[in-house]
């Protein structure tokens, strides 16, 4: 039995578990003069589409891996997958609210779930990166 996928799991999770911890209280409780609990429960339907569209997003590459759409060992599909199911739409909803209502979102989100702006922010990053790098390895394949 390999015990090493459990143990960096378990190390992954106390990790996390310590940035939480370290991290908590840096997100301010209000924002232009709006309560988070008032601005979490008016975006609630919004988070829980862009959950939705990030779910569906990883059960469908789940589906491609599992008939052998693509293989077992290509990065690209769950790059995209993964990354699309964020940034795009985080993309929808900006474009959908608007910058100052979208602005009211970011905050809540990262209010509801205590993170930091600047995480919030480099998550997002990072999941752009991800989404180009899978879209720019499909079409260096297809060329």
């Amino acid at each position: 039995m390999d015990w090493g996928p459990g143990v960096s799991g378990l190390i992954g999770g106390l990790v996390a578990a310590g940035l939480s911890y370290l991290w908590s209280g840096q997100v301010p409780s209000d924002f232009r003069g709006r309560d988070a609990q008032s601005l979490i429960a008016e975006y609630r339907w919004h988070y829980r589409a862009v959950n939705f569209t990030f779910f569906a997003s990883l059960c469908g590459a789940i589906v491609a891996y599992s008939r052998g759409w693509a293989a077992n060992n290509d990065w690209r599909l769950f790059s995209t997958a993964f990354g699309g199911g964020i940034v795009l739409p985080l993309a929808v909803l900006y474009g959908w609210l608007g910058r100052d209502r979208f602005a009211d979102f970011w905050f809540a989100s990262c209010a509801k779930d205590d993170v930091p702006f600047w995480v919030a922010r480099w998550m997002v990053y990072l999941c752009t990166a991800a989404f180009f790098a899978g879209l720019a390895g499909y079409l260096r394949s297809a060329l």
